[in-house]
């Protein structure tokens, strides 16, 4: 930190506005993904802002052909969901998206309740997926998890979606689909408005 603070003053005395916005960024997300906690959940609201960060980094890679765009309408200071699942569904609608289309596109976050449930999606401009194999990948039973090997081409997707199964039940995880030239990854959770296991242990040290 006290590195990425000197780069930031170096680039502001030499008016490089740019270089310092890039270097804010970065010390964000460092400070986001070190943040010590016991429990496997961590506020809508920190994995949103870690996501905002991620995309000011790339919109320096890829200037006017990245746009992204925020729609979250949900209390989410209240509601918790299990860590680091966005970052890498948003990597890949980069890299499966923008980077397949000559003049790039927008990528869109959306949060909402639907009944009980929180819903995310990921949309991206693009249809680079082959969403039969995607939905071979995103097979998975909690049940029987010593049949299932990860596959190396999806192992980001699958990770995510195991983890959120094992946590949360079989109902939850990832669904892929294509609409009007996009790529929707919509990741279904249970809206938790407290951090249970965190509690748990906390009462249990005391």
């Amino acid at each position: 930190y006290n590195t990425l603070d000197s780069i930031n003053w170096m680039a502001l005395a030499n008016d490089q506005e740019e270089i310092s916005e890039m270097v804010t960024a970065l010390s964000d997300m460092f400070r986001l993904s070190l943040t010590k906690s016991s429990s496997p959940y961590v506020p809508l609201s920190r994995e949103i802002e870690y996501i905002k960060s991620y995309l000011v980094l790339q919109k320096f890679r890829y200037e006017e052909r990245l746009q992204y765009d925020f729609r979250i309408s949900v209390p989410k200071e209240d509601l918790f969901i299990p860590k680091f699942i966005l970052q890498p569904i948003v990597e890949n609608a980069l890299k499966h998206g923008i980077d397949t289309l000559e003049e790039g596109g927008e990528v869109q976050i959306e949060a909402f309740a639907d009944t009980d449930d929180l819903v995310i999606r990921v949309i991206n401009d693009g249809t680079d997926i082959d969403l039969e194999q995607m939905e071979k990948l995103l097979f998975f039973d909690p049940d029987h998890m010593e049949y299932l090997a990860f596959s190396k081409n999806g192992y980001g997707v699958q990770n995510i979606h195991r983890r959120i199964r094992i946590l949360c039940g079989i109902r939850f995880g990832l669904t892929y689909q294509t609409e009007d030239s996009r790529t929707i990854c919509q990741i279904r959770l249970p809206v938790k408005t407290t951090d249970i296991q965190e509690r748990e242990i906390s009462s249990e040290k005391d």
